[in-house]
């Protein structure tokens, strides 16, 4: 748990300011400071400068983030005002830090249990998503090679993957003891699970990509498989299991070409139909409607199946000349369904005479839609600057009846239909840094607010993940490096959060106004929060890949190998 982290230099200036040199002393009854007697400006050692006030101040130089960056071979201990971080900086020799700010306030209440499910080889495993159900049990999906166990001490379950990368879906209760896992697999290919959403009933979806001959595995010992025409290409499937894990059905979708499409994002909507989202390039056969691409690079699905599994639409989007994908979506109470994605040049959105267009500012922009329950384009928003964006992820909140999206951004992102709607600057104007956001939408497209999180001396800062509490509060989830800034909406306030290694998870809860509520870390190590965040019943559970060992309050987790996050955790807070 991180604690407020002050550093506090006191000064005080008197209307009398006195120097001791040794035994000499000069008093200025005005206040004005002179350098010694007889107008000597050479110093002693052991000059000192005392400074008393009951009425003043003394004013350091003030200036912005970008011009104290810009100070030529700055001394060791060169203090500066930062007028837009609102702290007094001082330059420790390598970069400059804050000495003071507001810390975010800790959460009152500590860690109430965390636990971790390991790779138990040299090999790999890796979160991609987590859902809870109405009880609070956790199903989690990531892919993994070689042999992963499930679960804790003597109730658990260890999967072996067939050949390269293997798909895994696991169950654990609120405590973190594993209910069932099982897997996606193939003895050539990847096979690589990207999504998962939980229905009403405790039902599972999942969405992802396949190669060559690939198994869909059942608790239940029975299972089911398919092979594509090319072991060289993937193709999209989405797959339902029943609370128990047990298959229910799987569809796939495939390009007639050699491309490459696949199945990025999956939900519910309230009666039990299932949508999901990717990429596809060429003429795909969605088991019935086919879509052809717009262009020779990739473009943007959204499919509707019932319950049984059978397809109620396929809509497409994109444009012309560049890539496009649909990564995360999400349904309201009125199953509407919002997609969120990015694209690059020009995109289409919608049929007919609905068709709206917009064009990326730079590189890769994102951009949230809006479909009714029969496919129909409702609104489609863009977000985006000159550099290329990351998606983190999307969630609806009935009780704030709105979007929240979250992800990264370089130098500047704006969020709305045009330059200018709403623009949020990052905290350095350094093109090498990325900053998390967290940004609010109404059910009608139109931005409320956004959030930034950051450091001008971090690489790398991410919101990978974000999710509502009963009272439509969101939680973010990433990775920071270092120290970082988290900011709230409409406040000159930031608070400052002290890390310790690179790339540690972080939980961060905002209000419904984007006021930020407290931040937590989980420090040491290398690490990324970077899977997803669920919250239910006022509970958050993280997923996140680590390596060496991490810290979660009373509880530290070892991993059993030092590769590349080879160790899965998964993170519960209450407060």
């Amino acid at each position: 748990m991180i604690m407020k982290t002050r550093f506090t230099f006191l000064f005080f200036i008197t209307l009398a300011v006195r120097f001791a040199f040794g035994q000499a002393a000069v008093t200025t009854p005005n206040g004005t400071l002179i350098s010694n007697q007889g107008g000597n400006a050479a110093m002693p050692a052991s000059a000192i400068l005392e400074m008393r006030s009951n009425n003043k101040g003394m004013l350091p130089p003030r200036m912005t983030t970008a011009q104290i960056n810009s100070i030529a071979s700055p001394a060791k201990g060169l203090m500066a005002y930062d007028t837009e971080q609102n702290c007094l900086k001082a330059y420790d020799g390598a970069k400059w830090e804050c000495l003071g700010g507001t810390a975010a306030a800790a959460p009152s209440t500590p860690l109430s249990s965390s636990f971790a499910y390991q790779s138990i080889t040299d090999n790999n495993v890796y979160g991609k998503d987590i859902s809870t159900d109405n009880s609070g049990n956790t199903i989690s999906v990531g892919s993994f090679r070689g042999a992963v166990t499930f679960g804790k001490n003597t109730n658990s379950m260890t999967l072996t993957s067939m050949g390269e990368y293997d798909g895994y879906i696991a169950k654990h209760d609120p405590d973190g003891n594993l209910i069932w896992a099982t897997q996606i697999g193939g003895s050539i290919n990847d096979q690589e699970i990207l999504d998962v959403d939980v229905d009403n009933a405790g039902n599972v979806a999942v969405s992802g990509y396949l190669k060559g001959t690939t198994t869909f595995y059942s608790t239940n010992g029975a299972s089911s498989s398919f092979t594509t025409s090319n072991n060289s290409y993937s193709q999209i499937f989405v797959a339902k299991y029943n609370a128990s894990g047990v298959l229910q059905w799987f569809k796939t979708a495939g390009s007639s070409g050699n491309y490459h499409c696949e199945g990025r994002g999956v939900t519910f909507d309230g009666l039990g139909n299932i949508y999901f989202t990717g990429s596809y390039r060429g003429g795909v056969a969605f088991a019935g409607p086919t879509l052809n691409s717009i262009s020779a690079t990739d473009d943007i699905f959204i499919a509707k199946l019932n319950s049984s599994g059978n397809y109620v639409w396929v809509k497409t989007a994109g444009g012309t000349s560049n890539t496009e994908a649909g990564f995360r979506l999400v349904c309201d109470n009125s199953n509407n369904v919002y997609l969120y994605g990015y694209y690059s040049g020009t995109a289409n959105f919608g049929e007919n005479a609905s068709v709206v267009s917009y064009t990326s500012r730079g590189e890769y922009d994102q951009f949230l839609a809006k479909y009714d329950p029969n496919g129909e384009l409702s609104w489609a928003k863009t977000a985006g600057g000159i550099y290329q964006d990351y998606l983190g992820d999307i969630t609806y909140s009935s009780v704030a009846n709105a979007i929240y999206i979250a992800g990264s951004y370089r130098a500047t992102i704006t969020f709305g239909p045009g330059l200018g709607s709403n623009p949020l600057a990052s905290v350095t104007s350094s093109t090498g840094i990325y900053n998390g956001f967290l940004a609010k939408y109404d059910l009608n497209g139109n931005i409320q607010w956004s959030v930034r999180n950051g450091n001008t001396n971090s690489d790398h800062n991410y919101a990978n993940g974000v999710s509502c509490d009963n009272s439509g509060n969101p939680y973010i989830t990433g990775g920071m490096q270092y120290d970082s800034y988290f900011y709230s909406y409409n406040s000159a306030t930031n608070y400052y959060v002290r890390g310790v290694q690179y790339r540690e998870p972080y939980i961060a809860k905002y209000n419904t106004s984007g006021a930020l509520s407290w931040v937590i870390i989980a420090p040491d190590g290398y690490d990324e929060g970077m899977a997803g965040i669920s919250v239910k019943n006022n509970t958050a559970y993280v997923l996140g890949n680590f390596k060496e060992t991490i810290n979660f309050g009373y509880q530290q987790i070892h991993s059993t190998n030092n590769g590349y996050n080879g160790n899965l955790f998964i993170w519960r807070y209450t407060e």
